[in-house]
Formats: C-alpha cells, sequence, structure tokens
C-alpha cells in the first residue's frame, strides 16, 4: 500500500467525504487522522524550526470542512486574573502593548506577523482568521497573513503592511470573546478525560498553556503534557500539573535566549493551576 505524503493527504480526505458522503462517525475518524498529521508536522516544526506551517493548515482546513464534530461548550466568562496571566506573558501590558505590539511584529523562528495578544496569523486558516478579526477594517490584510511563516516571510508581509494599528482595547476584545473561548473549548478535547473535574485555576493554566505550546502530545518535547493528560487531569490533581509545567523548563535547555522567559511563564501556569 502507497503512503500518502502530508502534502497530499487533506486533498485525499477531502475526496473520501464528498465522494462518499460520509457518515457521521466516519467523518470523526477522518478528522483525527488529520488531526493525528498536523501534530506530528507541528511536533517537526517546534524541533527542527522547517517550516511546516502551509501542511498544518491544509490539514486543518480539510478536517474542519468533512468533520461534524463539534468542539465542547467553552468558558463563557473569564476571570481578570486569566486575562492578566496571559497578556502579561504576549505582550506585557497595556502601555507596553501601545508601545511595541499595535503593529504587526515578527516574534523569529517558524512564528508568522502576529498582532493583537500573541495572534500568530502565520499559523491561522484565513477562517480563522476573518473570525478572530471580523470588526476590524484590516480584517481583509490580515486573512492574507496565513500561512506567512518565518523570519524573512513575516519581515516582508510586515513592510508590505506598515499601516496596520491594532488597539489595545480592540486586542483585548478579540482575545476575550474568540481566542480564550476557542482555546478553552480546544484544552477541553485536549484533556477530555477528566476536564469537567477541574478546577477553573486548572483548567486556565492548561489553556494558557495550550496559548502558548498548542495542544500536539506527541515527541519527546511533550513528555510532561501526556503525562498531565494521562495522570494528573483524570485524578484532578493540580499540584501534579504544576509539577509538570515546571518540569517542561528542560525543553528549552539547548535555547538560552527564550528559555528564562518561557521557563517563567510555565511557572507563573503552575502557581495558577494550584491556586483555590
Amino acid at each position: 500500500m502507497r503512503f500518502l505524503s502530508a502534502c497530499c493527504l487533506p486533498a485525499f480526505l477531502l475526496g473520501c467525504a464528498v465522494g462518499k458522503h460520509a457518515e457521521p462517525a466516519v467523518d470523526t475518524a477522518i478528522a483525527s487522522a488529520a488531526q493525528s498529521v498536523s501534530d506530528r508536522a507541528e511536533e517537526v516544526q517546534e524541533a527542527s524550526g522547517h517550516i511546516t506551517v502551509p501542511v498544518i493548515l491544509a490539514l486543518r482546513e480539510a478536517a474542519d470542512s468533512i468533520t461534524s464534530e463539534p468542539l465542547p461548550e467553552p468558558v463563557t466568562s473569564i476571570d481578570p486574573a486569566v486575562v492578566a496571566l496571559v497578556v502579561r506573558w504576549e505582550v506585557g501590558g497595556p502601555a507596553q502593548y501601545v508601545r511595541k505590539y499595535q503593529g504587526v511584529i515578527c516574534p523569529g523562528g517558524a512564528s508568522g506577523p502576529t498582532v493583537g495578544i500573541g495572534f500568530d496569523l502565520g499559523t491561522q486558516t484565513p477562517a480563522e482568521i476573518r473570525a478572530a478579526w471580523a470588526s476590524s477594517p484590516y480584517v481583509d490584510a490580515l486573512a492574507s497573513g496565513s500561512g506567512v511563516v518565518g523570519p524573512d516571510a513575516c519581515n516582508a508581509w510586515r513592510a508590505k503592511h506598515h499601516g496596520i494599528r491594532i488597539p489595545y482595547d480592540d486586542a483585548i476584545r478579540t482575545f476575550t470573546a474568540h481566542d480564550w473561548p476557542r482555546y478553552s473549548a480546544m484544552a477541553a478535547r485536549a484533556y477530555r478525560n477528566g476536564w469537567a473535574g477541574l478546577t477553573y485555576p486548572h483548567q486556565a493554566a492548561l489553556t494558557s498553556n495550550g496559548y502558548n505550546r498548542g495542544f500536539s502530545f506527541l515527541g519527546s518535547r511533550r513528555i510532561e503534557m501526556r503525562e498531565i493528560r494521562d495522570t494528573c487531569v483524570p485524578s484532578s490533581l493540580a499540584p501534579c500539573t504544576a509539577a509538570q509545567l515546571r518540569a517542561s523548563c528542560r525543553v528549552w535547555d539547548s535555547q538560552p535566549d527564550i528559555r528564562k522567559g518561557l521557563c517563567a511563564r510555565r511557572k507563573a501556569e503552575a502557581d495558577f493551576a494550584v491556586r483555590e
């Protein structure tokens, strides 16, 4: 049997679903396969810096178009402390946002053009971007940033769209109304075995972690995330999750330029997880 490449898989999956009018159970199985390959691509990118985002986006669009399985209901209210937790590490706060982040930034590595509260256009599909920034006068330009990743591509895109300015209030509105609910729903799905029994701070800490790292559990860089999924969450053990978040600092031991900040963020999430 010939194996399909990641680049060919989205078209193959779409062809199966459309041509055979797949039942919901089949839809879910196909989407799960697409997500598995997508997660593998994300793991390769994080480990090596290879620009695999176009493949990831194609897989995500394929899965979204063929599955009827909804995300779990997202959190509808957001504790201001949660907003502060994420905003602190993404943009520093309102004053720093105005000074440094209200335009387009290029964080480096495999990131793409980033706006608002850490919203990486390059790693989002056009539909996701349009849903998040529907009220922005720049929505068409923002959508064109989908799939643009890596320093050279990002800087070129930023130069072309140097006039984009996202006010802080708009950035917070998108974060609270779109980004956080969406990521809380993804966290609920990723940690489904035991999620409902977790305290709100425990859930928020894991959502914050996913907001920064995604929800793939593949590879040696995700050992701690698997332990959280398989042991800490099913047992509703916030101290267990906190310990694993702190332990994940080892992922960036070979990257001293970013280790300090990311490790501090993991420790902040760990502290939040065990809040009463």
